[in-house]
């Protein structure tokens, strides 16, 4: 559930960078950009490494918790690595990618460490900026809304209105047993994204999701909240990606078995 739920939301992300074809509004920025030309030039920054931190927070039936996010990505050296801790659900996950194998550790699923050799398909799916590419022809709708500091730095500030349909999609939640993709899309509610571009470079810095989701389960209504802010730092320079000792016992699975999730 975890797992799922927080795809969601890194996708949601992704596509708030990817968004390449987008249909503008709300004026121009002081360069006489307009927010979708801002976004299509963000989109062809290059980003081969970079740090990142969220916060999640979120009420589900009526249970609230907080879930932190924190990694770093390098791109030339096929590596990566991700931590997800909640002190309410008292979970903590990490996951690396280095040498050629992807290590993981996850209280959901696993006792101990477990470790597979990495696949191209493996490396894109766990990748958020291989994510973010495969959503690059989304059309989204775009407003520049002002220029805010984050951080340093002088970025624009964008209100996107993202493709519910494709990011379903890239998370497979529109291949659910349960749910058809126009019924999922019909539970999101009241849904706000920006972005924030730095003026100069224009790599993202800080991104913000909402949304609601209403659903019915047996015959009871729910509603789902989600916040996120997701920060991005030292994009372009060396980031440390070092295996934990504990990981370097981890039971090796093979391909299918990760895939299956059979853990």
């Amino acid at each position: 559930m975890k797992m799922r739920f927080l795809a969601v939301l890194v996708l949601c992300l992704a596509a708030l960078v990817g968004a390449v074809a987008c249909s503008g509004g709300g004026g121009k920025a002081p360069n006489g950009m307009t927010a979708a030309e801002i976004l299509t030039t963000s989109q062809t920054t290059t980003m081969n490494s970079m740090q990142f931190s969220a916060t999640v927070e979120s009420t589900m039936m009526d249970e609230t918790f907080a879930m932190y996010m924190s990694g770093a990505i390098d791109e030339a050296d096929r590596a990566m690595y991700m931590t997800m801790t909640s002190p309410d659900l008292d979970y903590t996950m990490q996951m690396y990618i280095t040498d050629g194998w992807l290590y993981m550790i996850d209280p959901d699923y696993t006792e101990g460490w477990i470790k597979t050799r990495l696949t191209e398909d493996i490396w894109e799916q766990q990748n958020p900026t291989v994510q973010q590419m495969e959503l690059m022809d989304d059309v989204l709708q775009a407003k520049y809304l002002g220029m805010e500091n984050i951080g340093e730095l002088n970025c624009y500030k964008i209100d996107v209105d993202p493709n519910w349909d494709a990011i379903l999609g890239a998370t497979d939640m529109d291949e659910t047993d349960y749910y058809s993709t126009e019924e999922l899309i019909d539970m999101i509610k009241d849904t706000e994204c920006v972005i924030w571009i730095a003026e100069g470079s224009y790599f993202p810095m800080q991104m913000f999701f909402s949304m609601t989701m209403e659903m019915d389960i047996l015959g009871q209504k729910y509603s789902i909240d989600m916040d996120m802010t997701m920060t991005f730092s030292n994009i372009n320079q060396p980031v440390d990606i070092t295996l934990p000792s504990a990981a370097l016992d981890a039971t090796e699975m093979s391909y299918d078995e990760f895939m299956a999730g059979d853990w």
